[in-house]
């Protein structure tokens, strides 16, 4: 064995707290309860915002793949459920609504733009600059364009803290943007009406939302 891989006799013990843990089953039934009660909440948020996007004018890449949600133990060590719809990913281009739960973090709602797509709707997101200033969203600033860590990082902002100038600038000089919102996990019944609502709000900001809803402002839901 390489000495990569070697590992002390002392580290293979375990700690008291450690020693309690791995003789409860309960906690593990627990956690693996949680995480499908996330993944169901994921399948009631994509049928909630499947249903307030019927009539939308959709772009046409959104038309065709349905939802995927996908889970995993260990972004940054925890477990985690994602919900990416509507969606499309290819290697340069990217439109979707991306949701996720993090464990003992948050939810958040991510609207993910780049390539094509980010050249298509600047003008659209730089006219509503203000409105989505002033409705806290946050902006990646970055260069990694698949963190999910929202704050205490230094791949996001608070749009707040930006000028419109600032914001101008941002779109031209990033291959990507995320606008997203995190939402508390103490919060867990709001959730789906949380993110249903500010995806609405963003995508009319988009020019996507039925023509009578075009006139209104992004606040009319």
């Amino acid at each position: 064995m390489s000495a990569k891989h070697e590992v002390s006799a002392a580290n293979l013990g375990l700690s008291p707290q450690e020693l309690e843990l791995v003789q409860n089953q309960e906690w593990i039934h627990l956690k693996n309860q949680i995480i499908q009660k996330a993944i169901a909440l994921m399948g009631q948020l994509h049928h909630t915002l499947q249903e307030s996007l019927k009539g939308w004018h959709l772009p046409e890449v959104w038309l065709q793949p349905g939802a995927k949600i996908s889970r995993g133990e260990r972004y940054e060590g925890l477990p985690y459920v994602i919900l990416d719809f509507p969606r499309f990913f290819s290697q340069h281009d990217v439109l979707a609504c991306r949701s996720l739960f993090w464990w003992g973090n948050y939810f958040t709602c991510t609207l993910h733009i780049s390539g094509k797509f980010l050249q298509q709707y600047r003008p659209a997101l730089e006219a509503h600059f203000e409105w989505v200033q002033r409705h806290d969203w946050w902006v990646s600033c970055g260069q990694e364009q698949w963190s999910h860590r929202v704050h205490n990082t230094a791949n996001y902002l608070p749009l707040r803290q930006l000028s419109q100038q600032a914001f101008a600038s941002l779109l031209q000089q990033q291959s990507f943007l995320k606008l997203v919102k995190s939402y508390p996990l103490q919060e867990w019944n709001g959730f789906v009406a949380f993110a249903v609502e500010h995806y609405c709000q963003l995508l009319r900001c988009l020019g996507m939302a039925p023509d009578a809803d075009n006139l209104q402002t992004p606040d009319s839901v």
